[in-house]
């Protein structure tokens, strides 16, 4: 529950979640009138105001204008208008085009259209470039011609103009009048999709489809020779949207779009890096040569990494430089003049309000000759659409029927969302999908986690080509979604890998259903993570460099109990725990990711939270007693995510937002809470949309208990150890030659000589493995180094959690046999 006033409006959305898309252009039609910074209107796009022979009307600019209500009107008006061919038409039209205002290339639009039934009317929404063909329709109505809709490409592909289209007649279309539709178009660079309602109504794939950018136009015409009168056609609105994190055409491998280029720029066949086409930069007139394309939906305060491929040809100066600009940070780029194909692998971050960036290829120098190819942007060390909810695998996953198989992404059987991959078993195929992923760290552990149903005998999660050994996990599951895991550690000099679902049997009889894929370093002690309250869908939590991910679903943080997900350590006495809540997805204007600190991990316990909400709210959440209801403040209008703090005091909680961690405000009074001494205190997460997984990241994440008197020993240690802070941290109250703050860190009794922190080795005989012991506590750490020589350098051997009982003794075998001498050390983490 967020307290305030929250106002949302409705949207219509592409096919998958809204989060895979960025709208980016659109209008609403609520203007007083049409906006000339969007439209031309009053003629035709190349000129002329009479389309040709087959139109019985004349275009005129008063025909095109809005109702006031929301709406666009092109009205068909009879009477006798004289046309710049000539001729007199006995109707004028209107038509508003977006030429030289909005051309664009590959992604999703939507128009909402009524039109009229009228005879003779030809209304529609279609597209057009400088020069034909080509020419989408999307739609035109033939209201005269047994009421035929029309739907199609022009196209050439070297041997003039075709068409691939489809009419669909039949008097039922008349339930297509005078009622309100939707009308799309999936654009991507195979591949053209119309949609009716929502509906699929029509596509073409293949070298057909057009790669340059394209201008709308929307008109009612008037079919030549067709009895008509006084009507309206009418638009609601119309949105293009761009597929997140995306870099259309990268590979160049279907021409030109929808690339911006300067100079002497084009697609050539077989430049490309893998012997298919490449962009070629060719520089022979002295200007430079350039081409860009702006990336969508990406998320402030994220790390990507851009990665290309570029090479220098023949010229007297060749050289190249790519990169990745506009994401709120100074440009990232890299130069090369190799006169073969090198990678660059660029990093980036965008900035607090930045969901842009441009990558582009630029030839500097004069006479020259270069080549680009293969150019990707990637979250750092994440899966894109790790839950399918694009629709479609082609953007984000490798699957496209050939090498992966029989496959598809599915509006059935998710485990959450809309979408989930679907394996076509009974096509008695070995199938699958596959992603690369980029930004990761070298000699750096990891886990690939996918969620399967109805897998049998099994399907098959996995990864190679991260510097090490294939590995992968084998799920066999019924009707009921189960979690497969793989774990793998980057090579020394590994930064990138290939995940992988795989279904590897030809015997199967229905289809294998994968959802909710996900890649993060796994935490590590003091850190724990777990679902609070139970939620329906089992949430995750770890790591992506030093930001923590943590992903869930659940009901609220609210009210008499709460459900969401936790990533935790405990806190003993008074501390503070801070965190910036980097980004967050938008599952539901309610759904919140922050810091709590809290009595147990019960549903209904009692607790403190700081927190953002998607409605771009700061609250402060209480629950003063177990079970009972909660309290909340909240601060309205924060627009990127803030840093959020709780500070205790004994049974004083505060709760505090920052803009910058360095000024910090109060927000909401402080809460008096009776909590016991040791406590939790972590980052959650919680969807408020039990069926969606949302994620969040947090960086600059610390929990700190408190150290008053500055003198190296926690408060809460002194007070337990001796009831008063009057020791220091070089006394040694015990006198067994170890100091309180060693005694701290190590965990032992401070107050008793016997209790020290020491190790002994023992080596049976030259073929027994050498056994390292120690005294060890709950939550500790150890780490176990050797050296062959005192004076030599100390290696890593293991990181040793403490046993579950204090003061345990506990062992480590170095299985290295056969050694004449070793040296060991084992150090307790702080």
């Amino acid at each position: 529950m967020t307290l305030g006033l929250i106002i949302a409006s409705a949207r219509a959305n592409p096919p998958g979640a809204a989060a895979m898309h960025t709208l980016v252009w659109s209008d609403e039609f609520n203007a007083t009138g049409l906006d000339s910074g969007k439209w031309g209107w009053g003629q035709l796009p190349w000129g002329g105001n009479h389309h040709n022979s087959s139109y019985a009307s004349t275009i005129v600019a008063g025909n095109s204008y809005l109702d006031g209500a929301g709406n666009l009107v092109l009205g068909v008006r009879p009477g006798s208008f004289p046309a710049t061919d000539g001729t007199t038409q006995p109707f004028s039209e209107g038509m508003i085009y977006s030429q030289g205002k909005f051309d664009y290339a590959y992604g999703y639009t939507e128009v909402s259209a009524k039109f009229s039934d009228a005879t003779g009317t030809w209304p529609a929404f279609w597209m057009l470039k400088n020069g034909w063909p080509p020419e989408i329709d999307v739609t035109e109505w033939f209201r005269s011609e047994n009421n035929r809709m029309h739907t199609g490409l022009a196209y050439d592909t070297g041997s003039g103009a075709q068409w691939d289209d489809v009419n669909t007649y039949g008097a039922g279309n008349n339930a297509l009048l005078n009622t309100w539709h939707t009308w799309a178009l999936d654009w991507s660079p195979s591949r053209l999709a119309i949609y009716k309602d929502g509906g699929y109504a029509w596509g073409t794939t293949g070298d057909r489809v057009p790669t340059d950018p394209m201008y709308f136009i929307l008109n009612s015409g008037v079919q030549s020779g067709r009895t008509s009168w006084w009507h309206d056609t009418l638009f609601d609105y119309i949105r293009v949207w761009k597929r997140n994190q995306y870099v259309y055409n990268g590979g160049f491998e279907t021409w030109n779009g929808p690339w911006y280029r300067e100079g002497n720029t084009n697609v050539n066949a077989g430049l490309g890096r893998n012997g298919g086409r490449g962009m070629r930069l060719h520089d022979d007139n002295g200007v430079n040569c350039y081409v860009d394309q702006p990336v969508y939906g990406l998320r402030p305060n994220a790390d990507y990494v851009f990665t290309g491929w570029q090479h220098t040809g023949s010229g007297y100066w060749p050289a190249i430089r790519i990169g990745v600009k506009n994401f709120g940070g100074a440009e990232v780029n890299q130069d090369s003049s190799s006169p073969t194909f090198v990678q660059a692998v660029l990093p980036f971050t965008t900035g607090t309000t930045n969901t842009t960036a441009n990558v582009f290829a630029w030839m500097p120098t004069m006479w020259g000759d270069t080549v680009v190819d293969d150019f990707n942007v990637r979250p750092a060390a994440a899966l894109l659409d790790g839950g399918f909810e694009s629709a479609d695998t082609f953007y984000y996953w490798t699957g496209n029927g050939t090498t992966y198989g029989a496959q598809s992404v599915v509006n059935n059987n998710a485990r959450s969302g809309g979408y989930c991959l679907a394996i076509n078993g009974a096509a008695h195929v070995a199938s699958g999908a596959g992603q690369d992923v980029v930004g990761l760290k070298p000699s750096t552990t990891y886990r690939f986690s996918c969620w399967a149903k109805n897998a049998s005998p099994g399907v098959r999660f996995g990864v190679k080509d991260f510097g090490g050994t294939e590995k992968f996990t084998e799920v066999v599951s019924n009707a009921t979604y189960v979690r497969g895991t793989v774990e793998f550690t980057t090579g020394a000099a590994s930064t990138t890998a290939t995940v992988y679902i795989w279904y590897p049997y030809t015997t199967g009889t229905a289809n294998v259903y994968v959802d909710d894929c996900y890649l993060y370093e796994p935490t590590a002690a003091p850190w724990a993570h777990g679902d609070v309250g139970a939620p329906t869908l089992a949430g995750q939590g770890g790591h992506r460099g030093n930001t923590f991910t943590v992903c869930g679903t659940g009901t609220d943080v609210f009210d008499t109990a709460d459900q969401f997900h936790f990533t935790y350590q405990t806190l003993v006495g008074d501390g503070t725990i801070t965190a910036r809540v980097r980004n967050m997805e938008d599952t539901n204007p309610s759904c919140k990711a922050g810091v709590m600190l809290r009595e147990t991990l019960n549903t209904d316990s009692r607790h403190v939270a700081a927190h953002w909400s998607d409605s771009h709210v700061m609250e402060s959440i209480v629950r003063t007693a177990t079970g009972g209801s909660s309290a909340a403040w909240g601060v309205a209008n924060i627009a990127t995510g803030p840093w959020v703090r709780i500070v205790r005091k004994g049974s004083t909680f505060t709760p505090l937002c920052s803009p910058d961690g360095n000024t910090w405000i109060t927000f909401g009074p402080p809460q008096t809470i009776s909590m016991p001494t040791t406590i939790y205190a972590g980052l959650f997460v919680n969807s408020h949309d039990t069926a969606t997984m949302n994620e969040a990241t947090f960086d600059n994440v610390s929990v700190v208990p408190d150290d008053s008197d500055q003198d190296g020993l926690l408060d809460a240690w002194e007070m337990s150890n001796f009831g008063n802070l009057a020791q220091t941290a070089t006394g040694d109250f015990d006198k067994d030659g170890q100091s309180n703050l060693v005694e701290m860190i190590s965990g032992t009794d401070p107050k008793s000589a016997a209790s020290r922190f020491a190790s002994t080795v023992t080596h049976a005989n030259a073929a027994a493995p050498f056994v390292i012991s120690w005294p060890s506590v709950p939550g500790k750490q150890y780490v176990i180094e050797y050296t062959t020589t005192l004076n030599g350098t100390w290696q890593n051997l293991a990181v040793i959690s403490g046993a579950a009982t204090p003061a345990t003794i506990t062992s480590y075998s170095d299985a290295a046999t056969g050694q004449p001498s070793r040296f060991y050390r084992v150090t307790a983490q702080p």
